[in-house]
């Protein structure tokens, strides 16, 4: 259990909403717990917990947006996957657990800008690298069809420097089941990655095999 954490929220706030995030300090060897207090308006507050003490302490600074269900810890910080300012493009918010610091990252710039691109992106630590995971769309009329599969991984973290590590082609009966948009989550497992899709009272994981390109799916 964790300590209780009293945060001063305006009586008017329609909703409170707290995130969490978990890393190790290398440089004090220890465990940390950053907490992100918002509400559904413009009101923010961050507390750390040194893993085994017994207070929160507040942080001087608190992060530029809200963070999202979207979320990975790669490289010793924490990141989440946030909506950008003009709503058609994406940041990374993140959290540095040394210095205790926010900031943020942009993602690649060949991603274009388009309406919920947010929805069509995940966030995860995969070959123990932060990596972006795009599964796009084209609008055909009526018509949704799914494009590809792109697997975005930053080849150097100090220069933000990110590189296309995996392309898939979705116009491949392969992918057909996908639908991009009701993707809950995206992790990684053994041999690539998974997704899941919830829909009603049930939920399917895809696992995307990236030895030989395959998929299978598995009823929850």
């Amino acid at each position: 259990m964790l300590p209780s954490v009293s945060v001063q929220v305006p009586s008017n706030s329609p909703c409170n909403v707290d995130w969490y995030g978990m890393g190790f300090d290398s440089i004090t060897y220890s465990f940390k717990i950053v907490r992100v207090a918002t509400n559904k308006k413009d009101y923010l507050a961050a507390k750390v917990l040194v893993l085994g003490t017994s207070s929160w302490r507040e942080l001087p600074t608190v992060p530029p947006c809200f963070p999202t269900c979207k979320s990975a810890y790669a490289h010793g910080h924490m990141h989440w996957l946030v909506h950008g300012d003009d709503g058609l493009s994406v940041r990374i918010l993140s959290f540095n657990f040394q210095n205790e610091e926010f900031y943020l990252t942009p993602p690649p710039a060949s991603l274009e800008k388009k309406p919920d691109l947010w929805k069509f992106l995940h966030l995860l630590n995969f070959k123990g690298s932060l990596a972006l995971v795009n599964v796009s769309s084209l609008e055909d009329r009526n018509m949704k069809i799914w494009e590809r599969i792109e697997i975005w991984g930053l080849k150097n973290y100090d220069n933000k420097a990110w590189v296309l590590n995996y392309k898939l082609d979705l116009k491949q009966d392969l992918f057909t089941p996908l639908k991009p948009t009701s993707l809950s989550k995206c992790g990684e497992w053994e041999h690539g990655i998974f997704f899941n899709e919830e829909s009603g009272y049930s939920t399917k994981t895809f696992f995307v095999d990236l030895r030989h390109i395959s998929m299978k799916c598995v009823l929850l």
